[in-house]
């Protein structure tokens, strides 16, 4: 394969994946939401879990208050809180700040957004709505991939 042909290639898999990168990205604000993904519902479950990740670009924090979801009949902000050998999940009721020039990052083991009372299974290669509400950007709305990471 000729030297211009490689650099060809190499442009259109970089401008693809910078489109899919970018597909994925939100913005409220100085708020940059992005890898936002959900897990597929085990069978017979009506609960599941759903992650993101906050960007605060601004110069001010900022506080995630509350996420909602038409996919479930309520959605709510938790964390794994580790005392001793004991791993349980607490409600955050207070949200999750942002600091200014920082990222906060959901993930399993962490920060996380349950989905309880799921209407439908959450399959993998699909996607749901959910809106995040922020103290100072307000409120995003974000498509949620299902699938096994972001």
């Amino acid at each position: 394969m000729s030297n211009a042909l490689r650099f060809t290639a190499a442009c259109l898999c970089f401008s693809m994946c910078v489109g899919l990168v970018a597909a994925e990205e939100y913005k409220a604000g100085s708020i940059e939401v992005s890898h936002v993904w959900a897990r597929p519902s085990a069978p017979g479950a009506k609960n599941g879990a759903a992650y993101v990740t906050l960007k605060n670009a601004g110069a001010d924090a900022d506080t995630l208050l509350s996420v909602e979801s038409p996919s479930s009949e309520k959605a709510e902000i938790h964390q794994h809180i580790h005392e001793g050998d004991v791993m349980r999940m607490q409600r955050v009721d207070a949200g999750v700040g942002v600091p200014a020039g920082q990222t906060v990052t959901f993930n399993p083991g962490g920060y996380h957004i349950m989905l309880l009372g799921l209407k439908n299974k959450l399959e993998d290669g699909k996607s749901f709505q959910l809106k995040l509400h922020f103290a100072k950007a307000g409120d995003v709305q974000v498509e949620m991939k299902i699938g096994n990471g972001g």
